[in-house]
């Protein structure tokens, strides 16, 4: 009860629309199906020789939890429910005549936007890994707690300033509580 509250209200927070509850509404459902589940889904993993800290449990775990709130994001975005339901009804049976060059372009993503996507998440990748597998790239404290080193920030931030002056090449946007 007390996630549902407090989704709830989270929803009502965003904005003073059915909209907006859905959306909480959805989260609450989410996490109370899911804390339900959890005991049920792990003895299913078991029964089927799955451990569930496995790295392709949690690839799917995660890719689930992905789909599951770019859903909900749905609700959050639409401008009432009747577009919200349109939006959810051509996801699941508008599958005719897509078309991925179109998608891109309503989605504002030309082959720069697309390239510079690929860069970053290979390149962040590919240093967390030479981070965590490298002892010399992490400097330990007296508490233990490791810090990443200086060049490892400085490209992150460098990759972070690029997506910012990447997204702000566009038109500009609305803040999203100004709706409020």
């Amino acid at each position: 009860l007390n996630i549902v509250i407090v989704f709830l209200i989270s929803g009502i927070w965003h904005g003073a629309a059915f909209t907006f509850i859905i959306w909480g509404a959805v989260h609450a459902a989410y996490q109370v199906i899911g804390s339900l589940t959890l005991k049920p889904r792990n003895a299913l993993l078991s029964k089927i020789g799955l451990r569930p800290e496995s790295a392709a449990v949690r690839l799917v775990r995660r890719g689930v939890t992905f789909v599951l709130v770019c859903l909900a994001w749905v609700c959050f975005r639409a401008n009432s429910v009747p577009d919200m339901l349109m939006v959810f009804r051509e996801i699941f049976t508008g599958f005719g005549g897509v078309d991925v060059f179109k998608s891109f372009e309503a989605l504002d993503m030309n082959l720069v936007a697309i390239l510079t996507t690929v860069f970053s998440i290979y390149v962040m990748s590919a240093l967390d890994k030479h981070m965590s597998g490298t002892a010399g790239c992490y400097r330990g404290g007296a508490s233990g707690v490791a810090e990443r080193s200086t060049w490892y920030i400085t490209v992150c931030w460098c990759i972070c300033i690029a997506w910012m002056i990447l997204l702000a090449a566009g038109e500009v946007s609305s803040f999203i509580y100004f709706q409020f």
